[in-house]
């Protein structure tokens, strides 16, 4: 009685707003319509001064990126109203919609207040460097590839390259949710209300999205191409190989995913891949010869130097250093990678072994192989990374998404949300050895992925090797 009580209520709701939903859009038109038109009236007739006048800075505010930020969730409002139509309110898509458009708007919100440039400085910073022919300075730890792209633009001025990528930063936020949720419902098997309510308890408070919001980093757009790479592969072989070629080519460290892509779609896949590496470096190459390369490697090798000792920061590297620095000793520039190779032979042996299991039933991964080896290589680009500052930890999402989806006690479901916590909810802050929490969740992560690869049924990569023999349920 109940179910059907709840059922004709979801009926009953579901048809006010699709009665409604016409006149919810002709109000959001008029309004765009009125007020674009007053804007323009005032800027035809009155000029700069006109606009002066109906436009006022507030305290700690960019005008530019305010007005931007309202035009896009206006924006965003009305491409949600008109998908809502589309959808006739079907209950899981309109719940997809919503969810989408809820972090939207928060994290627009957010990045409206951001008042600091951060990171966006040195991608600019290093564009202009590059026209000139000068050197990366030692912040600018990425390849040639974002500089170049850049050029075209540089008639903008600072101000406008600011804009620019605060637009596309705020712009890749949909595509991010978007995608997340396809991986979700498509290849981690979430039904598809699921993949909706994992999707907003993924995002809705996450501390690394927000700092990239706010700092205007990169890494979203990486993450996006890193998604487009998985979702297309097998189907779209040189798409999928393009986007991971452009993300290797904006920040190189996605180059740890490389092998499960060419271990999983073969020679194609592979060729394809270099094809596009080898486009994506010409495009630096013939503009500005080979030396872009050598300041990016010179500026990769002595990484160390660009920022110091930060206790924020929380990689392998980063523990020892801040160790030493405490202690009051001088830590060697060799100590943190020695200590850290019982990671890289780890994840090393996991590759390996995984290769041997391809070869041994005829070359490549199946599905769902795939998508646990893909979980693994992102945890792996975090946590063999030289340095690990929180905003990398939104390439962490996906490994979390494929251990919820594994879960299989209440137990391991807590085990997951005490690592979550640190992870993504708590502050940035610089007190040695608590900032180091992060680390340990990462590590926590790692146990928890390798313990659960191959489940439910038979596990195809053995774990006795790291002590864990009960891994197969």
């Amino acid at each position: 009685m109940m179910a059907v009580k709840h059922k004709d209520l979801v009926n009953t709701v579901r048809a006010e707003v699709r009665r409604h939903l016409p006149l919810a859009v002709a109000f959001w038109g008029g309004v765009s319509v009125l007020s674009l038109s007053f804007v323009s009236l005032v800027a035809v007739f009155g000029g700069k001064k006109g606009l002066l006048t109906i436009i006022q800075q507030g305290p700690s505010s960019i005008v530019a990126q305010s007005l931007l930020a309202v035009f896009l969730i206006w924006a965003a409002l009305g491409c949600a109203l008109l998908a809502l139509k589309k959808v006739e309110c079907q209950l899981i898509p309109s719940a997809v919609i919503l969810v989408v458009l809820s972090l939207f708007v928060v994290y627009v919100n957010f990045g409206r207040e951001s008042i600091y440039p951060g990171d966006i400085v040195d991608y600019i910073k290093a564009a202009y460097q590059l026209r000139a022919g000068e050197a990366f300075h030692a912040r600018y730890i990425y390849p040639p590839f974002l500089a170049t792209l850049l050029q075209p633009l540089l008639w903008l001025g600072e101000k406008g390259l600011y804009l620019v990528f605060w637009v596309s930063n705020q712009l890749a936020l949909p595509v991010c949710f978007a995608l997340v949720y396809k991986l979700l419902h498509k290849n981690f098997n979430y039904s598809r209300i699921n993949a909706a309510v994992a999707l907003f308890l993924l995002f809705f408070i996450n501390v690394p999205l927000l700092r990239n919001q706010i700092y205007g980093q990169i890494n979203v757009h990486v993450l996006n191409c890193i998604l487009l790479g998985v979702l297309c592969g097998g189907r779209w072989t040189v798409l999928s190989a393009l986007f991971i070629a452009i993300a290797v080519s904006l920040k190189a460290s996605p180059l740890v995913l490389v092998p499960v892509f060419a271990l999983r779609y073969r020679v194609k896949w592979s060729v394809c891949f270099l094809l596009c590496m080898l486009l994506i470096a010409g495009l630096t190459w013939v503009s500005f010869g080979y030396e872009p390369y050598l300041w990016f490697w010179k500026n990769g090798a002595s990484i160390y130097e660009a920022n110091g000792v930060c206790f924020r920061e929380f990689s392998v590297d980063s523990m020892v250093r801040s160790t030493a620095l405490v202690a009051g000793l001088s830590a060697p520039l060799y100590l943190a990678p020695l200590i850290k190779g019982a990671a890289v032979m780890a994840f090393g042996f996991l590759y390996l072994r995984s290769a041997g299991m391809c070869l041994k039933e005829g070359w490549g991964f199946s599905e769902s192989q795939f998508n646990e080896m893909i979980s693994m290589a992102l945890l792996a680009m975090v946590l063999l990374s030289p340095v690990i500052w929180v905003h990398h930890l939104v390439f962490v999402v996906v490994p979390i998404a494929l251990l919820i989806s594994r879960l299989s006690s209440v137990r391991e479901a807590l085990l997951l949300a005490a690592l979550y916590l640190p992870l993504f909810w708590m502050p940035v802050f610089d007190l040695y050895p608590l900032s180091l929490m992060r680390l340990f969740a990462l590590l926590g992560v790692a146990y928890l992925l390798l313990r659960k690869c191959g489940s439910p049924g038979k596990p195809w990569v053995s774990l006795k090797w790291v002590g864990c023999s009960d891994v197969a349920e």
